[in-house]
């Protein structure tokens, strides 16, 4: 499937408000992930010093996301900026990035860090279905045969991202802490 049908399916999710069909088509789920991550390169806005330079992603493990997203990031950039893609599990890598997609395997990982990550500048998206303490920023989930994403306000207030409002108008809202 070609970039321009998953962007197609992503302008479909703000008529079906907020969500996409994920199931049924193979790869189609990991492709959607990886054209939601690139869109929130867009329309997130960074504290000053974060505003230069290429935006880098780094993925916490594998991740059927990793090869859709390094495709998008050869052939397109935003502003003007490239798109940097790393795959780490180190959580000094974590630091240096814009995003940050940890997948439900490795969110315990994460999770240890995670109060640290809150006070920095870094968007946090995963799919976890874990019932932790901290949730990240943004989550990906199934519900019936659509993917859909929830944000979570407290959180992104803390790091001091600004998320334009047309891409919360695409999310479901959560809370700080469960």
């Amino acid at each position: 499937m070609s970039f321009m049908a998953v962007f197609c399916c992503f302008l479909c999710l703000i008529q079906f408000g907020g969500s996409a069909f994920a199931q049924g088509v193979p790869g189609l789920e990991g492709k959607l992930k990886a054209v939601f991550l690139y869109h929130f390169l867009q329309y997130v806005r960074w504290p000053e010093p974060e505003q230069e330079g290429p935006l880098r992603v780094v993925l916490a493990g594998d991740t059927p996301i990793e090869t859709h997203l390094r495709q998008i990031a050869q052939s397109r950039d935003v502003g003007g900026r490239k798109i940097e893609v790393v795959q780490s599990l180190s959580p000094e890598d974590w630091e240096v990035c814009h995003i940050l997609f940890v997948p439900d395997a490795n969110w315990s990982e994460f999770e240890t860090a995670a109060s640290h990550f809150l006070r920095l500048p870094v968007l946090v998206v995963s799919d976890t279905t874990s019932g932790g303490e901290y949730l990240p920023s943004f989550r990906f989930f199934i519900e019936g045969d659509r993917l859909h994403i929830e944000a979570n306000r407290d959180v992104l207030k803390s790091q001091g991202l600004k998320v334009s409002s047309q891409l919360m108008k695409l999310t479901h809202s959560e809370g700080g802490k469960r």
